[in-house]
């Protein structure tokens, strides 16, 4: 007998769960055999699920075979077929995205929907992934940039200015990106910027590899992060370091005074205040969280002749104070090089800087400023942006009889090593291999060092009775406090070595235009010269020093008369000299520039019209010496005949 539905509309489905309860179809052939059994429409609502799950193949297969056992309708069919997929899909992809979640969740890293929501929320929740993940912290901000510790190749640590690449991996790593659906989904490069501008990480002041001085006394010595100072403690591994004593004792301080004096044993300072201040450089470093703001002038390391070890002494200073050699510079050409290598070394946020080797005087822009300001600016080579860094770098200059000039001198305080040996490379009789010997014992002369500043704090930090340089008193005070307190005699006792040395442009002149008239005089019979006649003398003289200086032959007449006037060229020309690139041209300018201007002991440079190899120039005093031409003018005579019409040739 027909089922009486058979040619009617069965609009009635049953509910999901009356399905799931009265049947247990699970394929299409089994529907259709039970259909063919019943005979009845109902029986196909009832496991729509199945027909829902079939493929699309299979469901044709047995269309037909549905309408003849049941008569039913195959449009209303259809469409509850399309329907049961649709919901046959969604459950497939909630399931899916629900054991996402679960894998995604048990991985224990944060997971952060990055679509399908406000962005301020997920830049905060970024952001907040990212502080939890920084703990212990491994990112700061220096100055508003995000930066990290980085150790190069030679095992110097560094501070490094992170790239956005290198933030973008590090902010995947610490979250799981995901979409709705909890598939893998990286957020926008407009959200990891402003995840950049928005998340919260510790102010980096500078990283050290011996224990933290801090502004109370304390010392901090489990490597990491101090709030209190805002600096990493990142020690070396091999580095030993002493349990320094909170109430050091007599024995203490004389203990670490030794030792101290022991790392500079080989050097032959000329007195004590050049050791006292040498031991001062070396506490510098250490004692800089006590001196926050406050301004720290330039050690000048110095020495008759080279080979006195004037930077060894200062590779020293630095290791003992910081764990690691000194960055270092050459002494740069131009104001624009010395800003430029300033900001290099501060961008790496080296602790201590030597500047090598540096060439008659010391005087510029740049350097003046970095003593003397909280915080450095500067433009980035090959970028437009500008940079903001903390100036607490230590500043160190090497040089043979290096003189600070106007302004630079209230900025220094002197080391003066002295062998009294015409040829000091040549000693062998070293008590220590340096600098091996204290990389050796680098953490033993830091804790002395921390030993002597805690001494002074236990003490009250009592006033030193020592001389202040102005603009860097509280550096003086507490140098010289813990210098004094220890035993160290006469800080700062040997200024006057740099004053005595000081020189203005106009004294310099003054002794260039007496040697190049005593040059005149001797090699010329006192007739004018040309700029070239002069530039080629140099360059000859320079030529032959390196064979005179490595050998016992003595400057000849002629070059001993060159010789001062190299030693008192304009600093400009003298960085042409030493770096073999042609100066005529410039002695020429330089010569057309200060042409009848007087200088102290009233010698002048004067032109005598023009030359086949340009304008001809004499040297003069006010008291009548001077090359051929007859009587120097006395000031406010017309001095046209003596010169050619400026402006109308060229001064060389």
């Amino acid at each position: 007998m027909r089922n009486p539905l058979i040619g009617s509309a069965y609009s009635e489905k049953p509910s999901n769960q009356e399905s799931s309860s009265e049947s247990s179809i699970s394929d299409v052939d089994e529907l259709l055999s039970l259909v063919k059994e019943t005979e009845a429409a109902k029986d196909i609502y009832r496991n729509i699920e199945v027909l829902g799950a079939a493929s699309k193949s299979d469901y044709g297969r047995i269309r037909g075979g549905l309408k003849d056992a049941t008569g039913v309708n195959l449009n209303q069919l259809d469409a509850a077929v399309r329907e049961a997929r649709e919901e046959a899909e969604k459950r497939r992809k909630e399931e899916a995205r629900e054991a996402r979640r679960e894998e995604v969740e048990a991985a224990g890293t944060p997971t952060v929907q990055v679509t399908g929501r406000p962005s301020s929320e997920v830049v905060d929740d970024l952001s907040a992934a990212l502080e939890e993940a920084n703990e212990p912290p491994r990112l700061f901000r220096r100055e508003g940039e995000i930066v990290r510790p980085r150790t190069d190749e030679d095992g110097r640590v560094q501070v490094e200015e992170i790239s956005h690449a290198w933030f973008d991996d590090f902010l995947s790593r610490c979250t799981r990106c995901v979409n709705e659906e909890y598939q893998p989904h990286d957020p926008s490069q407009r959200l990891v910027e402003r995840v950049v501008e928005r998340v919260d990480l510790p102010p980096l002041r500078g990283i050290t590899q011996v224990p933290l001085l801090r502004p109370d006394g304390t010392v901090f010595s489990d490597p990491g992060y101090d709030e209190d100072t805002c600096r990493l403690y990142h020690p070396d591994e091999e580095q030993d370091l002493d349990s320094i004593p909170a109430q050091p004792t007599t024995a203490d301080v004389e203990e670490a005074r030794e030792l101290l004096l022991e790392a500079w044993w080989d050097h032959p300072f000329d007195g004590e205040a050049s050791r006292s201040n040498m031991v001062g450089l070396a506490l510098t470093p250490v004692v800089r969280p006590l001196l926050e703001g406050a301004n720290v002038p330039l050690g000048i390391i110095d020495a008759p002749r080279a080979g006195s070890g004037k930077d060894l002494a200062g590779q020293i200073a630095a290791l003992a104070s910081t764990g690691q050699f000194p960055g270092t510079m050459s002494d740069p050409n131009t104001k624009s090089e010395w800003r430029k290598q300033i900001t290099a070394q501060l961008v790496r946020g080296e602790r201590f800087v030597l500047v090598s080797d540096v060439t008659g005087t010391i005087d510029n822009a740049p350097l003046r400023r970095v003593l003397t300001t909280p915080t450095w600016s500067d433009r980035i080579l090959g970028a437009t942006r500008q940079v903001r860094l903390p100036a607490n770098a230590v500043w160190c200059a090497t040089g043979n009889n290096l003189r600070p000039q106007g302004d630079m001198v209230r900025r220094c305080f002197l080391i003066r090593l002295d062998t009294e040996m015409q040829r000091p490379w040549t000693r062998s009789d070293f008590r220590h291999q340096q600098p091996q010997w204290t990389q050796e014992h680098c953490g033993e002369l830091a804790g002395a060092l921390l030993t002597l500043a805690r001494a002074w704090i236990a003490a009250g930090q009592p006033d030193p009775d020592t001389p202040t340089l102005g603009s860097f008193e509280e550096w003086c005070r507490v140098v010289g406090g813990i210098l004094q307190n220890a035993g160290f005699g006469n800080f700062l006792g040997n200024q006057d070595g740099l004053t005595d040395t000081e020189f203005s442009e106009d004294d310099r002149w003054s002794l260039l235009l007496e040697a190049i008239h005593d040059w005149q005089r001797e090699a010329l019979n006192g007739e004018p010269f040309t700029a070239r006649t002069l530039a080629d003398r140099i360059e000859e003289y320079e030529s032959s020093i390196d064979l005179i200086a490595d050998s016992d032959i003595s400057l000849d007449s002629d070059n001993s008369l060159i010789e001062p006037i190299v030693k008192h060229l304009p600093e400009n020309i003298q960085h042409e000299v030493r770096r073999g690139k042609p100066f005529t041209q410039s002695l020429g300018k330089t010569f057309g520039w200060n042409e009848d201007r007087r200088f102290p002991n009233g010698w002048f440079l004067t032109s005598e019209g023009k030359g086949r190899e340009g304008t001809l120039w004499n040297v003069r005093s006010d008291d009548g010496e001077g090359g051929v031409g007859g009587e120097s003018p006395k000031d406010g005579e017309n001095l046209s005949s003596h010169r050619h019409e400026r402006g109308k040739e060229a001064p060389f």
